[in-house]
């Protein structure tokens, strides 16, 4: 029994400096993908050209929005000296022209998100080539994000 009880620390001792030792010889690299994305050449030309799409997007939605505006303020100026038909037309009118717009709105951040994202997973797939043809160079099994 008192050979069990010391045999089973010998063992612990022994499993942990041998790997240690293995562990020596491991090299772990760190590389920080969604920087070096914005950082690159493409990565910031596509960034800037999203943002420049993004602007004329928001410009076109803007436009429609104030066209909705007035027209909600027009009817309530002068719902008051409309007859029934007129007002309900009206109302009707501001009602589609408000789904439309929220239509619009979604199908443009859809497209965007969806342009986004391909871009971004484009430059992410050229990154990871690049960083695993470093790694394999430089002897790094293991390389994290």
């Amino acid at each position: 029994m008192k050979t069990v009880k010391w045999l089973f620390p010998i063992l612990v001792l022994s499993l942990f400096f041998s790997i240690n030792a293995g562990a020596a010889n491991i090299k772990i690299g760190y590389v920080g993908l969604l920087d070096a994305m914005h950082k690159s050449k493409e990565g910031q030309a596509t960034l800037e050209r999203l943002q420049a799409e993004a602007q004329e997007r928001e410009g076109e939605v803007s436009k429609k929005r104030d066209e909705l505006i007035g027209l909600r303020t027009e009817i309530e100026e002068k719902s008051s000296i409309w007859n029934q038909e007129t007002r309900a037309n009206k109302i009707k009118n501001f009602q589609v022209k408000e789904e439309e717009l929220m239509r619009f709105a979604k199908r443009h951040t859809e497209e965007f998100n969806k342009k986004t994202q391909m871009s971004e997973g484009r430059i992410e797939e050229e990154l990871r080539g690049v960083v695993t043809s470093v790694a394999k160079n430089k002897g790094y099994p293991h390389i994290f994000d």
